[in-house]
């Protein structure tokens, strides 16, 4: 080599900076074989390594440099980045505490860049699940350098695994007064900030994330979510289809666009932007389910269940598609197959109440002759309803029957006909023989066509206002369908106070009433419906029930109660028409939309149905 070490390490650096490492390795070997301990081209050839990705021929040339000067905190923290990426992560932390106390024993006050020693020890830290230690890092490398912005953000990822939320904002919002230019922490802020509810903030910082790094993936999918639960589908659309015009093989962009699609009720591009999805990931079962679901709107419910039965013929474990399966097969009167697919969909330890300490067998259809059997329900209260006409012909077979529930339904489930206790505690379960879930009763008990179990038919009032329970909104169990929801005003204009009286049936919604300034035209018995046998007992004072798709309505119709439910043209599999519906409870009746978001003709017709019982 003819020309200086200097002029070779500015030439080195000229090649780095152009993208040519290999290069640059090759003038950095010339000026270690000129001098081997020259710690610039040392630790520089180790560098290029790393950038190159190959981080375990970096090692050796970082470690000749750290050895020859152990002070160096930039060699130390490359030397610690090579370690980590090559998969030696103990060595790391060694190598890392080990420099922190040779600064310490050094110095009596700490050099600035040991601030960096103590954030990438407390990310490797994090990284293992050793998240007090990472934090006590963080604070130390604080107490060096006040302004040392991966510190905020370390603490801010330690305080999100926490869900400690006030906290992890502060911290991100710190790092980002002194990192504007930071995504990956705008990023992590939008996503903190949706989880919280604040939308409007999530979908501000992941724009600012964007901005930094327009084209990523990553926050183009965390902003196009956060704009589908803010239900601005239209902009949602448009950020995911940029997403996957810039990434067209990615697999959360093309399911996302299906999904604004479909919300976008568009359905044809919703159904090719799933089937795109599925190709990405043939093994993965959301695209599929997805499918299932848009054709089920469409109203093409015999393709949808072809679709679905074909596809769970490559399907291992517990898959939505066995439960979407099911709904369709049910909805069909299809009861064998129905039934069968809940069995094995519910067979599954994946779908059953994790808090649940379930010690005994799983219930295969044995005599049950002086056994007992837990009975326990992992879906919504509308399938405990339901299936608990199936506990009396258990106990026919000599079976003492216990049903574990939510403390809402224990007293109304304690007088249901069978049932000899109910436990509402998930960890002191008491020793039975066997336990089911109760979706798999009908298969096990061998069940055709369910029949209605509940009480008789309430005779409506005459002569006097009538008194009419409502609910209006509620998780409806079609698997795939949104909060159902009702509007209010349509309520209001039932009827007269003089002809009708509306009691509310809801939990925790009277800020519902405020809002729309219906306080005095709805009665609130919100204080009266704490527990679903106290539902119930209101139930039967009323003369009939309007309700949206859920729990409310499976109980008036149990308990026999007249009930119309009130549904868009997609609802659960119980009330896709009226002859299914009547089967399972013959008090039940539909209003079903003729158009989707538009609710005056139906709330029109219950008025005029309404005059009739009058």
């Amino acid at each position: 080599m003819n020309i200086s070490i200097n002029e070779a390490q500015r030439i080195a650096k000229g090649l780095r900076q152009s993208g040519k490492s290999r290069e640059a390795q090759a003038v950095y070997r010339q000026i270690l074989a000129k001098d081997n301990s020259d710690i610039e081209a040392l630790m520089s050839l180790g560098v290029t390594y790393i950038e190159l990705g190959e981080p375990t021929s970096a090692i050796s040339f970082l470690h000749r440099a750290h050895v020859i000067s152990p002070d160096d905190v930039t060699v130390c923290t490359h030397y610690g980045r090579a370690l980590e990426l090559s998969g030696k992560h103990n060595q790391t932390i060694e190598l890392l505490i080990k420099s922190i106390q040779n600064h310490e024993d050094k110095f009596q006050e700490p050099l600035p860049e040991v601030a960096t020693l103590h954030t990438h020890l407390a990310e490797i830290l994090h990284e293992k699940g050793r998240l007090d230690d990472a934090s006590v890092h963080c604070r130390k490398a604080l107490k060096v350098d006040a302004n040392h912005a991966p510190a905020y953000q370390i603490l801010g990822n330690i305080q999100t695994r926490f869900q400690l939320w006030p906290s992890a904002i502060e911290q991100y919002r710190k790092c980002i007064e002194l990192q504007p230019e930071n995504a990956i922490v705008r990023n992590n802020l939008g996503i903190l900030f949706r989880q919280v509810g604040e939308l409007e903030q999530s979908a501000h910082s992941l724009e600012a994330a964007l901005l930094c790094d327009p084209g990523n993936i990553e926050y183009l999918t965390g902003l196009g979510i956060t704009l589908i639960v803010s239900k601005n589908t239209t902009k949602a659309n448009e950020i995911f289809s940029r997403a996957v015009k810039l990434h067209p093989k990615n697999f959360e962009a093309n399911l996302y666009l299906g999904k604004t699609f479909e919300l976008q009720k568009n359905y044809p591009a919703a159904l090719t932007s799933y089937a795109n999805a599925a190709k990405i990931k043939p093994d993965d079962p959301q695209p599929f389910l997805q499918i299932s679901i848009t054709l089920r709107k469409m109203g093409r419910y015999q393709e949808a269940l072809n679709s679905t039965e074909q596809v769970l013929q490559d399907q291992k474990g517990a898959s939505p598609l066995q439960q979407m399966a099911a709904e369709l097969q049910l909805a069909q009167g299809l009861w064998s197959k129905g039934w069968a697919s809940l069995h094995n969909y519910y067979s599954h330890p994946s779908t059953w109440n994790k808090e649940l300490k379930l010690a005994m067998p799983l219930w295969q259809g044995e005599s049950l002759e002086k056994n007992s059997v837990l009975l326990h329900n992992s879906a919504d209260y509308s399938d405990e309803i339901f299936f608990s006409r199936f506990i009396r012909p258990l106990a026919e077979q000599g079976a003492k029957v216990i049903v574990h529930t939510d403390p809402r339904m224990e007293k109304l489930l304690l007088n249901v006909q069978g049932v000899h206790q109910v436990v509402t505690d998930d960890k002191n379960l008491p020793a039975c023989d066997w336990h089911t879930p109760v979706q798999r009763l009908p298969a096990l008990l061998k069940v055709d066509q369910p029949e209605f179990s509940g009480f008789s038919e309430g005779e409506v009032l005459q002569g006097t206002p009538l008194k009419v329970g409502i609910a209006w909104e509620g998780i409806s169990p079609f698997n795939g369908c949104e909060t159902q929801s009702l509007p209010l005003q349509g309520f209001s204009k039932l009827g007269e106070k003089e002809s009708l009286n509306l009691f509310a049936l809801q939990w925790g919604l009277k800020h519902n009433l405020k809002q729309e300034n219906l306080n005095s035209e709805i009665v609130d018995l919100e204080e009266d419906c704490i527990g679903f046998h106290q539902i119930a007992q209101v139930i039967k004072d009323m003369d009939i029930i309007i309700s949206c798709d859920c729990a409310i309505a499976h109980l008036a119709a149990f308990l026999g109660k007249k009930v119309w439910l009130v549904t868009p043209p997609q609802t659960s599999w119980y009330w896709v028409h009226e002859k299914l519906a009547q089967g399972l409870y013959p008090s039940a009746r539909i209003f079903r939309q003729s158009k989707e978001s538009d609710w005056s003709e139906v709330f029109d017709k219950i008025k005029s149905e309404l005059l009739l019982l009058r």
